[in-house]
């Protein structure tokens, strides 16, 4: 079954989850340009800091993510 991992997601993704192992996790390939878009349009602040820490896990997720899985981001 399932296996419970403790630490910080990203370092957890890239040190353990295989790529296309994912099943249940919705990424976009754009990550890179939503990231400009929001650095230009707001400038820097607090939403611009938790996107920065976010993108990395969105492509670690997005690499692990099996091609018929989903990701829910809440």
């Amino acid at each position: 079954m399932g296996k419970l991992y403790y630490g910080d997601n990203l370092d957890i993704l890239q040190r353990y989850i295989t790529d296309e192992s994912v099943a249940l996790s919705l990424c976009s390939d754009k990550l890179g340009s939503v990231m400009r878009a929001f650095m230009e349009f707001p400038g820097p602040n607090d939403m611009m800091a938790y996107l920065a820490m976010t993108a990395p896990r969105l492509v670690e997720l997005s690499r692990a993510l099996k091609p018929t899985g989903s990701l829910y981001l809440h």
